[in-house]
């Protein structure tokens, strides 16, 4: 109880003041239409697509009120941390309860979620709808015990697991998670269970092992997560549905400098419907990590602000294509890419992008983005009607999509600039990391995304001064 009082005037401070604050010389501030509703999505979707960067001069004066407005969100934020009179370490246990190890409560993380409206004015985020932004506060003490994990945090509940793991291995790490499963009562089928479950994950550690692994690009992939549906009737699906009587989350980490040849043997065994998927996952990895590298070489040397890590979304078709996802209701899992600190010589000489296709698989796709990307040349592989729905395969324009990575970091600005401005060195508080999600057009253009759109990656950006 003593805990609640202390954080929930702290908590209402942190975000009433941001909504009297959206507005500049009376008049609303947004950000441009462009900037986070994707061409397939406007109105105007018969004329021809505005340039982002010759619309650059043109919006200036709007983005620099977006960021005067941002600067005061953040501002607002900082001051409610500072002055706060939030003191958990004056919060004692019970002396005949305290442990030996005991130590005082201490804050040192504090996150806030920005919306783009659909209009395209930006508040906190306090109910529902995908947040545009995840600003991270962090406390400048130093000291072993408030020094948060410099890595991403795995999400509770995860199933963890090593790419390089043997089958024999892998069949014993699972077998708690199966076990509890089963004691949960909610699985009729226990011996259907335990035989699906198996074979699941069998072939999701055979696809992640046939992704060569290597060092030698500036983004390369750390982390693998799969979602897994549990039917009661002991069926398990890539998909995790709606309806499933359970979820169960599988993380595949990459070890750090690990590598791999191209076409590795799997060392499990595979079922033969998932089988040929592995060269597409393959292919996706290898032009994703090339691609990736349109947005460091957007970034200003010196900016504070550095794009960091990416999760992307992915999903398979009904034919066993890998591609990103456009409907987040079909997202299989998702695919982490970490920028190197110190690429190797081989990145640093690399020059062009790596040949291949990139996929996009978007259910029950609305007839305007089938009419949007036919109308403009872009290429529809596919469009079908499944059991599970419609869908639509597109192979994505790969020029669009890196032109669309740069404008990502171009349109972060919005949230890292103002990060940039809320730095004092006489301050115990500082923003430690904005993440941004992001949009994805059938066609490749990429936007922030607003509180109705579906995020289809989100790029974290480290404040590098912190």
């Amino acid at each position: 109880m003593k805990l609640k009082k202390s954080i929930l005037p702290l908590l209402m401070v942190f975000a009433l003041p941001t909504w009297a604050a959206n507005s500049t010389d009376g008049k609303e501030v947004k950000i441009p239409s462009h900037w986070h509703i994707l061409p397939e999505d406007r109105a105007d979707v018969a004329q021809p697509m505005r340039n982002f960067w010759e619309d650059e001069e043109e919006v200036k004066d709007d983005t620099e009120k977006v960021e005067k407005l941002v600067s005061r969100i953040y501002k607002a934020h900082g001051e409610a941390i500072e002055k706060s009179n939030l003191s958990l370490a004056n919060i004692e246990e019970d002396s005949d309860k305290k442990p030996k190890d005991w130590v005082p409560w201490r804050m040192v993380v504090m996150r806030a979620g920005l919306g783009v409206s659909l209009s395209g004015t930006i508040g906190v985020l306090a109910f529902k709808g995908n947040p545009s932004a995840v600003v991270v506060w962090g406390k400048r003490d130093k000291s072993p015990a408030a020094e948060p994990a410099a890595a991403e945090a795995a999400e509770d509940g995860a199933v963890l697991m090593n790419a390089e793991w043997s089958e024999e291995r892998l069949m014993k790490e699972v077998e708690p998670t199966i076990q509890a499963v089963i004691a949960s009562g909610r699985v009729e089928n226990e011996t259907l269970f335990r035989k699906s479950f198996k074979q699941t994950v069998r072939d999701l550690h055979g696809l992640v092992q046939s992704v060569p692994m290597s060092d030698h690009g500036v983004w390369v992939p750390s982390k693998f997560r799969f979602d897994l549906g549990i039917e009661a009737s002991g069926s398990v699906s890539f998909i995790a549905s709606l309806g499933g009587a359970l979820q169960v989350r599988l993380e595949w980490l990459r070890p750090k400098g690990q590598t791999r040849p191209p076409d590795p043997a799997p060392m499990v065994t595979m079922s033969n419907a998932v089988q040929p998927m592995s060269k597409g996952l393959g292919e996706l990895v290898r032009v994703l990590s090339s691609d990736l590298q349109a947005m460091s070489e957007a970034e200003s040397a010196n900016s504070q602000f550095k794009a960091k890590s990416l999760r992307i979304g992915i999903g398979f078709s009904a034919k066993g294509d890998i591609g990103v996802v456009k409907a987040g209701i079909k997202t299989v899992g998702h695919i982490y890419f970490d920028r190197q600190e110190r690429p190797s010589p081989m990145a640093m000489a690399a020059t062009g992008y790596a040949p291949g296709r990139l996929l996009m698989i978007e259910h029950n796709p609305p007839q305007r983005h089938l009419d949007f990307a036919r109308s403009r040349g872009f290429n529809v592989l596919s469009h079908s009607v499944t059991a599970g729905g419609a869908e639509a395969v597109y192979d994505v324009n790969r020029d669009n999509f890196r032109k669309g990575l740069a404008k990502a970091i171009e349109m972060s600005k919005i949230f890292t600039k103002p990060g940039e401005e809320a730095e004092a060195k006489d301050k115990e508080w500082a923003v430690q990391a904005v993440k941004v999600g992001f949009g994805m057009s059938v066609g490749g253009d990429i936007g922030v995304v607003n509180v109705g759109s579906t995020i289809s990656a989100t790029v974290k950006f480290v404040n590098t001064k912190f």
